[in-house]
C-alpha cells in the first residue's frame, strides 16, 4: 500500500542506452568554475546536435548568481518596501525546465500578469480621486490613460512582438 499523499511509482526500463559511453572533464589552473561552465555550456550542445545522441548532462561549474544591494532612501523615494523587492526577486529566482522561446514569453506573461495587473488598477484607482478636482483633473486623466495604455502595452503587445520575432 502507498502512503496517503505519496505518489504513484515511476517505473522505467533501464537499458544499456542508459549506461555513459562518453564522460569530459574540463580542468584549468587559470579559469575558475564559473568559466569553465561558460565553455562547457556550448560544446554541451554541440554534443547534443551529434545524430544519435540521445542525452547530455551538463555538470559542476558556478552558475551565474546576481547580488543585490537595497538602497532604502532610493526604494521609499519609488514607494518600494523590502517585502516587495524580496517578492519580486523570489518570483524571479526560479529554476524551470528548458523550452522554446515562444513558451518562454507566454509563461513569463503568466506569471506576471496579475502583479502588474494590481499595481495598474491601484494607480488608476488612486488617480480617480484626483478627478473631481478641477485643478488636478488632467493630470489624473493623464496618469490613468498613460497606466492603462503601458499595461496593454508590456501585457499584450510586447509579448505579441517577442513570439513573432
Amino acid at each position: 500500500m502507498i502512503p496517503a499523499g505519496a505518489s504513484q511509482p515511476l517505473i522505467k526500463p533501464r537499458s544499456i542506452d542508459d549506461v555513459p559511453i562518453l564522460a569530459l572533464t574540463l580542468w584549468s589552473s587559470r579559469a575558475d568554475g564559473f568559466a569553465l561552465r561558460r565553455i562547457a555550456a556550448p560544446l554541451d550542445k554541440e554534443i547534443k546536435a551529434i545524430p544519435d545522441v540521445s542525452e547530455t548532462r551538463l555538470i559542476g561549474g558556478l552558475r551565474r548568481q546576481l547580488g543585490v544591494t537595497l538602497d532604502r532612501d532610493r526604494m521609499a523615494g519609488y514607494g518600494v518596501d523590502t517585502a516587495a523587492v524580496l517578492g519580486a526577486l523570489g518570483e524571479s529566482n526560479r529554476e524551470l525546465r528548458a523550452g522554446s522561446f515562444a513558451q518562454a514569453v507566454v509563461d513569463a506573461g503568466a506569471v506576471r500578469f496579475r502583479p502588474m495587473l494590481l499595481t495598474a488598477s491601484a494607480v488608476v484607482v488612486g488617480a480617480s480621486v484626483m478627478l473631481f478636482d478641477p485643478i488636478f483633473q488632467g493630470l489624473a486623466i493623464s496618469l490613468m490613460a498613460g497606466e492603462v495604455a503601458s499595461t496593454l502595452l508590456s501585457r499584450m503587445a510586447v509579448p505579441v512582438l517577442y513570439y513573432l520575432a
